[in-house]
């Protein structure tokens, strides 16, 4: 089965994590159907250290640490990776990150009108989830989803050297520090 399979039943999760793949490739489960991952680029890998530093320093408690590349199971036929994820309790040898508080998706070109759209979606859908950042790997720009209810979110916009506070951190969280050690052409 390669990367775009399609099959008359959708695959579940447990089909899907018991697939092998290619070594070198990553996969996510989409609606039952299989899709490969294209590789990340440098900038979308600087920024996602920098998020996962900045998750580290920040965490609300010892218990809470951030992971890369988590697997996120949303429902019985969706499966994501997300870039980075905050999630509090202790690490599972099995497949998957349960009860994210946080979830960060670097928006890359190849990956943006799906992390924007059908993920975005679905991760709000996560019960536990309380807060979703969205930060693009071309411009300094990170749209932040804020739970305030069951199925109540509010979304903000930060650009160039902006600003924002996140609850989950009880911090303040500056665009510099994300982008740190990144330019843009823009910045010359």
């Amino acid at each position: 089965m390669n990367g775009t399979a399609r099959r008359a039943d959708p695959l579940t999760v447990d089909e899907f994590l018991a697939f092998e793949g290619e070594a070198d490739v990553r996969y996510e489960l989409v609606d039952g159907e299989i899709r490969a991952m294209a590789p990340a680029g440098d900038r979308h890998g600087l920024i996602c250290a920098n998020v996962a530093i900045l998750l580290h320093r920040r965490r609300p408690r010892p218990e809470c640490a951030p992971r890369v590349e988590a697997g996120i199971r949303v429902d019985d036929h969706d499966f994501f990776v997300a870039d980075v994820v905050l999630a509090c309790g202790r690490p599972r040898a099995e497949p998957g990150t349960p009860d994210p508080w946080l979830i960060v998706e670097v928006l890359s070109p190849s990956t943006r009108l799906h992390d924007l759209g059908l993920k975005a979606d679905r991760y709000r859908e996560l019960a536990g989830l309380r807060e979703l950042w969205l930060v693009d790997s071309e411009r300094r720009r990170v749209q932040q989803w804020l739970r305030r209810g069951p199925r109540d979110w509010h979304v903000r916009d930060v650009i160039g050297t902006g600003t924002f506070d996140s609850p989950v951190l009880a911090a303040t969280v500056s665009l510099d520090e994300l982008y740190e050690g990144i330019a843009f052409a823009e910045e010359g």
